[in-house]
């Protein structure tokens, strides 16, 4: 199942991209890496999707509804802030987490070297797609610094209502 989920997302990349960027016409720039855009353009290891999970999980959903899998989108928010330290990403029958935008927290904790630069946008995937403990290995990778991120994906709440009809 994890394998036909990053097929699909990989496959639609650029369709996931386009839809986005209608979806929330003002913030393109943060669609990818500024660094890494002057370098790459705007490709799969550019990708970070910085303060754009809402808009990619409600595309992401509508592109996976049809493969019949059972389909959340879980939020998550420490409230000190409203809509500043929250997050949102996709859990599929209950054990499959998808996450679309899960680079940019990875991109402020990491170490500032090549080697890390290189592991962030040329080593991992685009979308995280994966169980908990796979996104907990990338996080207990040695080149990222604030292990505590992961609390990004704590579930607080399910707003499927509010992405999938």
């Amino acid at each position: 199942m994890i394998l036909n989920i990053k097929n699909v997302l990989n496959n639609n990349f650029y369709k996931i991209i386009n839809k986005i960027k209608i979806l929330e016409p003002n913030h393109h720039g943060y669609l990818f890496d500024y660094s890494q855009k002057l370098k790459l353009g705007e490709t799969k290891n550019a990708y970070i999707g910085e303060k754009l999970c809402g808009e990619a999980c409600f595309v992401v959903s509508r592109l996976l509804k049809p493969l019949n899998y059972d389909i959340k989108v879980k939020y998550n928010s420490n409230y000190k802030i409203k809509n500043i330290d929250d997050h949102c990403f996709i859990l599929i029958n209950n054990s499959i987490y998808v996450d679309p935008t899960y680079k940019q927290f990875l991109k402020y904790n990491i170490k500032d070297n090549n080697k890390s630069i290189n592991y962030l946008y040329n080593e991992l995937d685009p979308f995280f797609i994966g169980k908990r403990e796979d996104l907990m290995k990338i996080i207990d990778n040695s080149f990222v610094t604030n292990k505590k991120i992961i609390q990004y994906w704590d579930i607080h709440s399910d707003i499927s209502n509010k992405f999938i009809k």
